[in-house]
């Protein structure tokens, strides 16, 4: 009842009004943080409603540039099914929005409209894409769907007359030119979308598949991506309704699918995602992901004179590697402190132990030793300093997500603050430290009667970052779909 209370308190904070004094201070506090923070928190601070159209402006210059100095460029999605713990932590951390590509298309999709033009300006400066190639021990992949999003809301602002005017197929013509796997569906969808004349629209078109059919990218991306089907087969439809003939784009992806399909693979791809879109659009599902997107296609999206791609095409040259770094919790003492965790959760005979029994004297004894015991656990022979960061932050996760409400909670929740302080260089980048914090922040602002002393003691922090974003939750705070996604 106290959360669902939480719910209705939020709007209640955002309503309330900021001072000129108070807004200054927390513009001159983002300032001192590191840039992909400090970008973030001007972005959220534009959204205060007491700001005026040129401050807000202003903030969003000054967060686009900040942007470009993060530590981290691009943000990665995991390409595998079935994710181990860690890989759905990494998974998380990138969800955050917090790489500098996703911080400058933030800062544009909150200038569009505000000042239209001056978003477009910004995008087009955005550096050209250089994505190193993904190998297949790799177990993550680029993701560029937020630029492409912001994009297609960017190519829809011109008016009717820029639209005449030849500017917004200018503005889109340099972003037909693809060079990865990854941009082939999220630009075929900003086509669909693009709201061009038919002679624009079939000439740019002809700009993509001509580049489409030029891509030679890396089989990690490729099969990451084999969800780009089902929007080339949007963009067929439309060019179907515009009268364009789509034989050439057609074309162009049948030879980019047979280019990766007969090229060198990786060997374990049936664990990868991006190759499930058979399951909706097809009879039947073929032994391999590879024959898969090839019978899409040839089910699907092919035209005559187009032949089918055979199997012969579809077969690999090679097979090469697979993935790997998936390790978790390979200590003798990680895995004595997740035995312990699990013995808060489950009984002796494995069923779950009632939330009733959660509040007694001897669970709460058993915590608080465990606590105790993860405030001393230092990484082991087996563990580099990362992969114990990230450990402890999912242990710390879990038992703050089984522990009572109250006492107990708060307790984990004092002790995991207190960690993360101390350990700012222990994860493998600020981001990656960033998101247990994040997770404290959302559990307090969904909680704000619960845990309302350790959130008026995070807003008077030393730690400048736990300071600033504990008193940016209470200005600017965030919806609660989106704090639930974070835990």
């Amino acid at each position: 009842m106290k959360t669902l209370a939480a719910f209705f308190l939020i709007p209640v904070f955002a309503a309330s009004a900021t001072s000129p004094a108070e807004l200054d201070s927390l513009v001159s506090a983002a300032r001192a943080l590191p840039p992909e923070f400090a970008a973030d928190a001007l972005i959220r601070t534009s959204a205060i409603e007491t700001l005026d159209r040129a401050r807000r402006v202003q903030l969003l210059e000054e967060a686009f540039r900040k942007a470009g100095q993060a530590e981290q460029r691009y943000k990665l999605r995991s390409a595998m099914m079935g994710m181990p713990a860690p890989v759905a932590f990494l998974s998380r951390v990138n969800e955050q929005d917090l790489d500098g590509l996703d911080l400058q298309v933030r800062a544009v999709a909150a200038m569009l409209p505000l000042e239209p033009a001056k978003a477009r300006n910004l995008l087009q400066s955005i550096a050209a894409f250089h994505l190193p190639s993904r190998k297949c021990d790799d177990y993550m992949v680029y993701d560029l769907d937020g630029f492409y999003r912001v994009l297609a809301a960017v190519a829809r602002s011109f008016s009717d007359a820029e639209r005449q005017a030849g500017d917004a197929v200018r503005f889109l013509r340099p972003y037909t030119a693809i060079s990865t796997p990854l941009q082939a569906g999220p630009i075929a969808a900003v086509l669909a979308e693009s709201h061009l004349s038919d002679a624009d629209f079939s000439s740019l078109v002809a700009t993509f598949a001509a580049a489409l059919g030029k891509v030679h990218g890396d089989d990690r991306s490729f099969t990451a991506s084999y969800a780009a089907g089902l929007r080339i087969e949007a963009l067929v439809a439309e060019c179907k309704r515009r009268k364009v003939t789509p034989l050439p784009l057609l074309e162009a992806y049948r030879l980019y699918l047979v280019v990766h399909l007969s090229g060198a693979r990786c060997a374990d791809n049936d664990r990868m995602q991006g190759g499930m879109i058979m399951a909706a659009n097809a009879d039947a599902l073929a032994d391999q992901q590879a024959i898969d997107v090839a019978a899409y296609f040839n089910q699907k999206l092919r035209l005559d004179p187009l032949q089918p791609i055979q199997e012969g095409e579809s077969t690999p040259s090679r097979l090469e590697g697979a993935v790997t770094g998936l390790r978790t919790c390979v200590d003798e003492e990680c895995a004595s402190i997740s035995g312990q965790i699990r013995s808060l959760i489950l009984t002796a005979e494995g069923s779950p132990i009632p939330p009733g029994d959660r509040t007694s004297k001897d669970w709460r004894n058993r915590q608080q030793a465990l606590l105790e015991r993860m405030a001393a656990w230092e990484a082991g022979p087996r563990t580099n300093t990362a992969e114990h960061f990230r450990e402890k932050a999912l242990m710390y996760n879990d038992l703050l997500s089984v522990s009572p409400p109250g006492a107990a909670q708060e307790a984990v929740l004092r002790a995991e603050l207190n960690y993360l302080i101390k350990s700012r260089n222990a994860a493998a980048n600020r981001v990656e430290w960033f998101l247990p914090l994040n997770r404290l922040l959302a559990r307090i602002a969904l909680d704000p009667l619960g845990f309302g002393a350790v959130r008026e003691e995070m807003q008077k922090s030393a730690d400048p970052i736990v300071a600033l974003y504990a008193r940016l939750e209470a200005l600017s705070p965030r919806t609660p779909d989106r704090l639930t996604a974070l835990l």
